[in-house]
């Protein structure tokens, strides 16, 4: 292919992408539209889901029950792998799923008092670790015989598959 062909070519390529653009911008319109709102192109819709090649959702962007924001990675049977959420109480929080199952598995985010807080839970959605700046929270997990002191700024706690504390530092 000569110079004059190669660029003969190249032109018709863009002018042919830049028609059929326009086209199928025209004739192919969704139902979520973007909207002119004071200077900028929004665009309403309370889900929009992203999708593999085979059309199932693997990122969902949402307002849940409740107007809480959420946005999940979801594996390909789509259960969440990870979420990035508001609570019921207002507070940001992460958690990372396990593939087999749809429970939290981990949790970082700030409690309802504004302390952050970190959470482990094992496969049958027991809690097995705690760190927390909460002192209410850490007063929960005391034990009995100092209860009555007062519980310190913030704790690593460390649970049986029972709920037994079997370490707590600082110890009270």
């Amino acid at each position: 292919m000569s110079r004059s062909q190669y660029i003969v070519a190249l032109v018709a390529l863009i002018i042919a992408g830049l028609t059929g653009g326009a086209l199928s911008g025209r004739l192919l319109q969704s139902p979520a539209q973007a909207k002119e709102a004071v200077g900028e192109k929004v665009v309403r819709t309370q889900c929009l889901e992203i999708v593999d090649e085979n059309g199932k959702p693997r990122i969902t962007l949402q307002v849940n029950p409740g107007d809480l924001p959420s946005l999940d990675l979801l594996d390909e049977s789509q259960k969440p792998l990870l979420r990035l959420s508001v609570g019921s109480e207002g507070q940001p929080f992460l958690s990372l799923h396990a593939r087999q199952e749809s429970k939290g598995l981990w949790y970082l985010g700030i409690g309802p008092s504004g302390s952050p807080a970190m959470t482990i839970k094992d496969g049958l959605g027991r809690l097995r670790f705690l760190a927390s700046l909460d002192k209410n929270e850490v007063a929960a997990f005391l034990p009995p015989d100092k209860a009555s002191q007062p519980p310190p700024e913030g704790a690593l706690v460390l649970f049986d598959n029972k709920g037994k504390v079997l370490w707590l530092a600082p110890w009270p």
